[in-house]
C-alpha cells in the first residue's frame, strides 16, 4: 500500500515537472494558497503567449518595490504601506522568488500578489507593471471556470538605487487588486506573467 502510494506521488511529481519543461522558455512554480487551494504561477515572454485571449483590464495598486541581495535589501522610497497584518510578512517569503505572480495573502475585498522578475545581474535593473488583466469576463461574457490574472512588465536597466547598491539582486513587486474591480463571480487562482 505504501509502495503504491510512493509510486503514484513520484508519478505526479514527474507530471508537474513535465509540465513546466514543456512551457516554451518560460518558468512554473506551483503550491497551495493559504486556503489550501492550488495556485500556480508561469512566466513567458509576450512572442510566446500564444494568441489572444478575451480579458479585461484590471485596477491595481504597488504597494511595494523591493530589492534584495546578499548584502543589501532596498525599498523605494514611494511604496505605500499594505493592508492587513500578515501580509508583509508573507510577501517577505518571496523576496528571492523565481520570475512570476504569486498570490501572497487574501482577504474579503483584496487580492495581494507578489510580482518576481527573479534575480537580475546589476542592481539598478528592474521592471515596471504595465498592465494587469483578467481573462474572460467582459461585457456580454461570463466568466470563465478557471480565469487567470495575466501581469504585464516591462523590463528596466536603469532603475536609480543608493550608492554601494551593487552586484546581483532579486526585484519583486507588490499589488494590491480590489476583488470588486474583477468580473463578478471571479476566483483568481492561476497568475500569468509576460515580459515584454
Amino acid at each position: 500500500m505504501n509502495e503504491k502510494r510512493f509510486r503514484n506521488g513520484r508519478y505526479a511529481v514527474r507530471l508537474l515537472l513535465a509540465v513546466c519543461i514543456a512551457l516554451p522558455a518560460g518558468s512554473c512554480s506551483g503550491g497551495t494558497d493559504n486556503a489550501g487551494r492550488s495556485a500556480v504561477s508561469q512566466t513567458v515572454s509576450a512572442e510566446e503567449s500564444g494568441p489572444a485571449v478575451a480579458s479585461v483590464p484590471v485596477q491595481y495598486e504597488q504597494l511595494q518595490y523591493r530589492k534584495y541581495s546578499e548584502t543589501y535589501g532596498w525599498k523605494a522610497a514611494d511604496s505605500a504601506a499594505e493592508s492587513g497584518r500578515d501580509v508583509p510578512d508573507r510577501y517577505e517569503l518571496y523576496r528571492q522568488a523565481v520570475p512570476g505572480g504569486f498570490l501572497v495573502s487574501e482577504n474579503e475585498d483584496d487580492y495581494y500578489i507578489c510580482v518576481s522578475i527573479g534575480k537580475k545581474p546589476s542592481a539598478n535593473e528592474g521592471f515596471r507593471v504595465e498592465k494587469v488583466t483578467v481573462s474572460g469576463g467582459g461585457e456580454g461574457q461570463t466568466s470563465p471556470a478557471r480565469p487567470f490574472l495575466t501581469i504585464s512588465v516591462r523590463p528596466t536597466a536603469d532603475d536609480p538605487v543608493p550608492e554601494g547598491m551593487k552586484g546581483e539582486a532579486f526585484v519583486t513587486s507588490l499589488l494590491r487588486i480590489p476583488k470588486q474591480q474583477l468580473p463578478s463571480g471571479t476566483v483568481v487562482r492561476d497568475i500569468l506573467m509576460i515580459e515584454t
